[in-house]
């Protein structure tokens, strides 16, 4: 059985691949993580497997590989057992890679962007002087998945040209055990250390819930490595210290957070499924590229699509490209309505009204932006 799920692993992994190739983002996306899945469940079920100490940490590479994808960043690739362009060592999590993404990338969520910009970019633009009771040093971001919150902070990290630390807590969990409290404390160091006005230092944790949220299984060390966490994110704005270092959270499951975190986190900003305004530049941005039809209708498109997230949208286009792909000979004929209406048809949105209903009422007692 662990000699299967190991098959199955590396056969995401070399798909993965393959679809990066082909530009195939999405589906590189999923085939890399479904493979750290794959290998997570593989080391839990056999604590013993002799190969587990390499297996884990294919996992870590593969979804690190489905991050930086994620925030289009540039990376050679060749077997799935090559080490990507992460520096390891001291800072193992500080991605060397600026990510290409500018906030046109980011279509919609106009109030998220103006939120960071408020918290985050205008401290680096005046004199620390103007801001006698200091800055915001936390700030959450939360939503359904695939709304854009990894894409608005790599964005962000662009904007700013920041030292950018990418916290993954599978990575805390699997290499920090038995001394995590101490590389939490060794990664606030280190941000600190390459922060300044001109070039800040931004710690984003994504899922943070599986650090900060509330567990009735809580055994010692993690104990240790979130009290740590709360006294790191404290130092950030106390002591007189003016610090250019922020940490930004990004949640599925605001609802998890324990109440000592959520009060580090000063901004809260909900970041919802895009709006129809926002749905009919994301067909028009996801299908610049393709032949249409006279009779494809951007807002009657936008208006069938209410409650899809972002990547929601995307995944409609791809089924209409590959559709139009199928149906060829040598050039791509026109994408028309039709093929349209029947993808959407053919794929509901992922996040039901009553989720949604859930993350508005949260954000109405608990957001701050």
């Amino acid at each position: 059985m662990a000699g299967e799920l190991e098959k199955m692993a590396l056969k995401y992994a070399m798909d993965a691949i393959n679809y990066e190739k082909e530009g195939l983002r999405g589906k590189a996306i999923e085939s890399y993580s479904r493979a750290a899945e794959l290998l997570f469940k593989l080391v839990r079920l056999y604590p013993n497997y002799s190969l587990n100490k390499v297996l884990v940490e294919k996992a870590l590479m593969y979804q690190q590989r489905a991050k930086q994808l994620q925030m289009d960043v540039p990376i050679s690739l060749g077997s799935p057992e090559k080490t990507f362009e992460v520096q390891q060592s001291t800072d193992e999590f500080l991605l060397m890679e600026k990510p290409r993404v500018t906030w046109d990338d980011v279509i919609g969520l106009d109030h998220v962007k103006k939120a960071l910009r408020r918290a985050i970019i205008l401290p680096t633009r005046v004199s620390p002087e103007r801001l006698p009771l200091g800055w915001y040093t936390g700030i959450l971001l939360f939503g359904p998945p695939g709304c854009g919150k990894t894409l608005i902070v790599a964005a962000l990290a662009s904007e700013l040209n920041a030292s950018f630390y990418i916290v993954d807590p599978s990575v805390i969990v699997s290499k920090w055990l038995g001394e995590s409290e101490k590389n939490v404390a060794r990664l606030f160091e280190l941000a600190r250390k390459s922060a300044s006005r001109q070039k800040p230092a931004i710690i984003f944790i994504d899922e943070v819930d599986a650090l900060t949220g509330v567990y009735s299984n809580e055994v010692g060390g993690e104990a240790r490595m979130r009290g740590q966490l709360l006294k790191e994110m404290d130092g950030l704005k106390y002591k007189g210290r003016r610090l250019y270092v922020y940490v930004i959270g990004a949640t599925n499951k605001p609802w998890l957070l324990d109440q000592a975190f959520l009060r580090r986190f000063q901004k809260r900003v909900y970041v919802p499924p895009p709006n129809h305004e926002a749905r009919v530049e994301l067909f028009r941005h996801y299908t610049k590229k393709f032949k249409l039809a006279d009779d494809v209708d951007f807002e009657e498109l936008a208006s069938m699509t209410e409650g899809y997230t972002a990547h929601d949208v995307e995944e409609v286009c791809r089924e209409v490209q590959f559709r139009v792909i199928e149906e060829s000979h040598e050039e791509p004929r026109e994408a028309t309505r039709s093929d349209f209406i029947d993808a959407i048809r053919r794929r509901k949105p992922s996040v039901s009204r009553e989720q949604l209903k859930r993350y508005v009422e949260w954000s109405e007692k608990f957001g701050a932006f």
